[in-house]
């Protein structure tokens, strides 16, 4: 008797999840990766975002995330995918994750030890309007209120619930 597809599946991932957690270069570490653009040809063909995540997660022992988050220690490009300032490098900058070359990987597996990353950092790439996007998000942030004038509107409370009036203070 063959196994159904659903038990297949389920072998896969209890292979992918034991392989991740023998002890690999990357183990313990969490990883998010970011290429070029679906209809988009790659320089190589081994950058593919699917060939990239296949290669991290069944050779460096590091669990690939789709999204950035703290737990997120690295995003993992090629170069044209932080010269284009994809969502994940956009979102790597404003999080101050690391943005490195899929290189750094590819080597670590190939030396067999965990490399300094930092030889292998992109971060230099990113285009300036997504560092200015970036510093602009911090300034919204910490904007102080306007002062009251003239013209300031005064929110009241009343059992109807919340309005704006606006009050003429007469005073500045």
């Amino acid at each position: 008797k063959h196994p159904t597809k659903r038990q297949q599946k389920k072998e896969k991932s209890i292979a992918k999840k034991s392989t991740s957690s023998n002890g690999g270069v990357l183990s313990g570490l969490t990883l998010a990766v970011s290429t070029l653009d679906k209809g988009v040809q790659h320089a190589n063909n081994d950058d593919s975002y699917k060939s990239v995540c296949t290669f991290i997660s069944d050779n460096s022992g590091a669990e690939v995330s789709n999204q950035i988050s703290k737990k997120v220690f690295a995003v993992i490009c090629n170069p044209s995918a932080v010269s284009q300032a994809t969502q994940k490098v956009r979102k790597a900058v404003k999080k101050g994750v690391h943005i490195i070359d899929v290189q750094w990987v590819r080597d670590c597996v190939e030396e067999g030890e965990k490399l300094n990353f930092k030889d292998y950092m992109l971060d230099e790439m990113v285009p300036e309007s997504a560092r200015q996007q970036q510093a602009a998000g911090k300034k919204k942030k910490n904007e102080v209120a306007a002062p009251i004038t003239s013209s300031s509107v005064c929110i009241e409370a009343s059992t109807a619930g919340t309005y704006v009036k606006t009050i003429n203070w007469d005073c500045c």
